[in-house]
């Protein structure tokens, strides 16, 4: 009855005739009555349609909520079309670096100077210098996500402040405002602001009132802070020097001014404020809603996403929605001879091509229509799985703001569409007085379409299956390729500046635990971001060829690099009897070779932050201190005068918990106030490749649904030969033909095609796949072997597939075969 009201009312809305209207709704009627009725009789091939459907609809479902999640990335911003990230780039004999991060002055410079620029606004992560702690009464915390702004950050950026004033909230130094997150974390149900936190920076302790609560920073922002300070309680925030350059800078254009217009002014502040003869500097924007996907400098604030990724999963699920559609054609087509006499029938009563067009497209519309419900839930039990790869928080919502129902209603038309019109097109073909036969008259008119689908279809099973193959087989290598430096079985303690002078005595007390073999400090440890510095060389300095190079730098103390087992070429190490080694420098192998120095031991260099030259003392043997996909870079390495950033502890082959435990209790015996977060070396360095071990796992997730969906619509196509092969292989079996033959005469046909379909996949997953490894600076090669196991995979699978119903078929009694038809 519903569906009668329904029909009715969309063609009482419709400009047409009465009794053309009840012609329609009765007509549709019986489209959709036959539809059910024939998909109720083939439950076999609906059963593997819809699930087919449903599958590939589920993926598109999850792989467009990640589309949508990451092409949002900071569109919240009310301005974000006005908004730009000022990036710095320089040239240091031709070896150019380039990296989001600014000076001090140079928010302010181009407010005043750029008359384009409505406002600049500057943030700084507190964790680019220190490692932070913040404290309410006697509980202390780590926290990443403290961040400095300034004054007008909120003018700029859209996020909502719940209490407070964000005019003023970040006016006066040593104010705070936490999110709503932080808020309950520390103060529960009491109202925060006015109450005062103690915050840890490195050894420096400051007090802050907090003038605000701000709402959680959207998931989809490049940032992230649970604390937001005023920026103007760092007195280096107030500098008028160009350097150094640890602070975010953005501006926020004025309406209608173009951005040509203001990059064509920057050449003019940069050459007036810095004019450095010697270095080639510049200033750029970079568009806000560009930085996720399309940035990926050192020093981001956050690993952004891949505009690549993106565009790799909508080609992988659109795959998927063609794999299944063409499980629908391949079957329709294939069965069509059965439904010959009907058609002849209804043509011979009257029926029109394009009823009987309709009615075919209607059945194929019913299918879709039952996988999309099917999809839904589907996506509702997979969603969280796929939030934890991809590191998201993703809903499906179908109502409201955010609902993909529209783009589910457009992928439904299109799959409908893209699966039903060709079947009906054949169908509706038919010759009249054929198909009364019950026959079509070229039965096997459609056989090289359908084997040219199935190959298809699993050349892109293949290719995908490829892809995860390489992608784990280059995180294997990463893994375990020798870096130059033993990552295994190193503690890696944090905050260490929060033990001042105290930080050798507590080397030493680790150093006494037999669990510990060896401990040190640091600025930077391998994996993590290394500032940079330039070097000279001293008899360059006044003559005309001058030139500069810009080295990584670490500070580190005497015996860290034997801690990390790094090998010294040639000179020696630090030693901890040599005072005087606080004035000499160590460089690795690709310093010495850029410098141009062959005999570098006893050299001297200029160093940027040294007021006289240096010594170098040793060349250490290159290490990988960063991601492979970064050659090893030049680094000089000097030895620390101050508090390190981090501790490193060599364990021993014992017990890791009792080393940690004994670690953990000569700890709070130094810094009692601060507490003792740790993490190992070996995993932090390994997650630098976390987002390529998540796309691995998609990949292999992905290819395994592909061969599934292909393997569905194999085997309907076995199923319909059998079928219609009964009586030869009943005849064959009486003839004295074994069950070993005739499954072979079945399945030959089949694995040709998957045979096919390796050959079109593998120099399309080699030219994909090498493409990809070139990011990497250090890879693995694409073995052979690769290719013959995915080709392998699938071809198991399918004769796996095929061969169950070739040998149900085979070993069936041949009597009942000699009574077919």
């Amino acid at each position: 009855m519903w569906r009668r009201e329904l029909f009715a009312t969309v063609f009482a809305l419709c400009p047409v005739p009465h009794a053309f209207r009840n012609h329609g709704i009765r007509m549709l009627q019986n489209y959709f009555k036959i539809a059910f009725r024939h998909l109720r009789r083939s439950k076999t091939y609906s059963f593997i349609n819809i699930i087919g459907f449903a599958v590939s609809l589920a993926c598109a479902i999850l792989v467009l909520l990640y589309v949508q999640n990451q092409l949002s990335f900071d569109r919240f911003n009310k301005h974000a079309g006005r908004i730009y990230r000022v990036i710095k780039y320089m040239d240091f004999n031709g070896k150019k670096t380039v990296t989001p991060t600014t000076g001090a002055p140079v928010a302010g410079t181009l407010a005043r100077e750029i008359p384009g620029v409505e406002q600049a606004t500057r943030l700084f992560p507190a964790r680019s210098y220190w490692d932070c702690s913040v404290g309410y009464k006697g509980k202390v915390f780590p926290e990443k996500r403290f961040f400095f702004a300034d004054s007008n950050f909120f003018s700029a950026f859209s996020i909502r402040v719940l209490e407070g004033n964000p005019s003023t909230a970040l006016r006066n130094p040593n104010s705070v405002l936490l999110t709503r997150s932080s808020a309950e974390k520390y103060f529960g149900d009491e109202d925060p602001v006015g109450k005062t936190l103690e915050v840890f920076l490195g050894r420096n302790r400051y007090t802050f009132a907090v003038t605000g609560v701000t709402e959680d920073v959207p998931a989809n922002s490049h940032f992230h802070f649970d604390f937001l300070a005023s920026l103007s309680t760092l007195p280096f925030s107030r500098s008028t020097s160009w350097w150094p350059n640890p602070f975010y800078t953005y501006v926020l254009m004025k309406k209608g001014v173009s951005t040509a217009k203001i990059e064509g002014e920057l050449p003019r502040v940069v050459q007036e404020h810095v004019g450095l003869s010697h270095l080639h500097y510049g200033l750029m924007l970079q568009p806000l809603t560009t930085i996720h996907l399309n940035s990926h400098y050192q020093f981001e604030i956050e690993p952004n996403g891949s505009e690549t990724d993106v565009y790799i999963f909508v080609v992988v699920g659109l795959l998927l929605i063609l794999i299944s559609s063409i499980n629908y054609v391949n079957l329709a087509t294939a069965h069509a001879a059965s439904r010959a006499r009907e058609i002849g029938v209804r043509k011979t009563c009257g029926a029109s091509r394009t009823q009987l067009f309709s009615q075919l497209m209607s059945e194929a519309v019913i299918s879709v229509v039952c996988a999309i419900v099917i999809s839904v839930a589907l996506g509702e039990i997979f969603l969280p799985l796929f939030n934890s790869l991809a590191r998201t928080s993703m809903k499906i919502v179908l109502s409201g703001p955010g609902s993909i129902l529209p783009d589910l209603l457009i992928m439904a038309a299109g799959l409908s569409l893209l699966s039903g019109f060709y079947p009906a097109l054949v169908i509706t073909s038919f010759n009249v007085s054929t198909n009364l036969r019950g026959r079509m008259a070229k039965a096997d008119e459609g056989r090289l379409l359908r084997g040219g689908l199935v190959t298809f279809q699993f050349a892109v099973s293949i290719v995908l299956i490829v892809a995860a193959l390489v992608v784990r087989r280059q995180m294997m290598y990463v893994v375990q390729k020798q870096l130059g430096f033993d990552k295994q079985h190193v503690l890696v303690i944090q905050d260490a500046q929060a033990l001042g002078e105290h930080w050798k005595p507590f080397v030493q007390a680790m150093e006494s635990d037999p669990d510990v073999l060896q401990a040190a400090g640091a600025e930077f440890i391998p994996g993590g971001n290394f500032d940079t510095v330039g070097l000279s060389l001293p008899q360059e300095s006044n003559s005309r060829k001058y030139s500069v190079f810009r080295v990584d730098y670490d500070f580190v103390s005497w015996n860290f690099l034997s801690t990390l087992g790094v090998k010294v070429r040639s000179g020696r190490n630090f030693s901890s009897n040599l005072p005087g080694d606080t004035l000499d420098v160590l460089l690795n192998e690709t310093a010495a070779r850029e410098i141009g120095l062959r005999h570098p031991v006893g050299k001297e260099l200029n160093i940027g932050f040294k007021s006289s030259p240096v010594a170098i003392i040793g060349v250490t043997r290159n290490f990988n201190f960063q991601s492979l996909r970064r050659k090893i870079a030049s680094m000089v390495i000097l030895l620390l005068d101050k508090p390190p950033k981090y501790i490193i502890a060599r364990l021993g082959p014992g017990d890791v918990r009792r080393a940690i435990s004994g670690i953990a209790k000569a700890w709070r015996k130094f810094s009692v106030s601060r507490p003792f977060v740790y993490s190992f070396l070996s995993r932090d360095f390994n997650q630098l490749y976390g987002s390529d071990v998540r796309l691995g796992e998609i990949f292999g997730a992905f290819s395994m649904l592909a061969i599934v969906i292909a393997l569905l619509g194999l085997f309907g196509l076995a199923a319909n030969t059998v079928e219609r092969r009964t009586k030869e292989i009943g005849v064959r079996k009486v003839l004295g033909a074994s069950v070993s033959g005739i499954v072979g005469l079945l399945a030959r046909e089949f694995i040709g095609l998957v045979l096919l379909g390796n050959l079109i996949a593998w120099p399309v997953a080699y030219y994909f796949m090498e493409r990809w490894l070139q990011v990497f600076a250090y890879r693995t090669d694409m073995s052979i072997w690769i290719f013959f196991l995915a080709g392998g995979i699938a071809i198991l699978i399918a004769a796996a597939t095929v061969g169950v119903r070739a040998v149900s078929a085979a070993t069936a009694n041949p009597v009942e075969a000699l009574r077919y038809e």
